[in-house]
């Protein structure tokens, strides 16, 4: 992820305003979640550089989503707010588009986010 940095500009602003968030009051999430919320992403471009076409991206969105899903289902819902949920999205979205796969302004999570 780091290749590209409007990317790692995106993630960096994700995590720092997840940290921020649980620094400034009592909320369901640690250290540890956003850690988790972090390595997902990460681990979702590593292998949408490695898949090979637009179905099995999909289905790399899917299962990438519903990580997510549980992750913060698992924390009260509240390691993604509106502000991360837009983060999220627009890293997931740039690296569907970087490999082909969707276009610059497709939300290719709506079908399966809780968040």
């Amino acid at each position: 992820m780091s290749d590209d940095k409007k990317l790692a500009e995106i993630l960096a602003r994700l995590v720092e305003g997840m940290r921020e968030y649980m620094d400034d009051g009592d909320v369901a999430y640690d250290a540890s979640d956003i850690a988790e919320c972090e390595a997902i992403l990460v681990e979702h471009a590593n292998v949408m550089a490695r898949v090979g076409d637009r179905d099995a991206a999909r289905e790399q969105v899917r299962a990438t989503v519903m990580k997510l899903n549980a992750l913060n289902e698992r924390c009260d819902s509240e390691l993604i707010e509106t502000d991360q949920r837009e983060d999220i999205c627009a890293i997931i979205i740039r690296i569907g588009y970087l490999h082909g796969f969707n276009d610059e302004n497709e939300d290719v999570t709506e079908a399966w986010r809780d968040w």
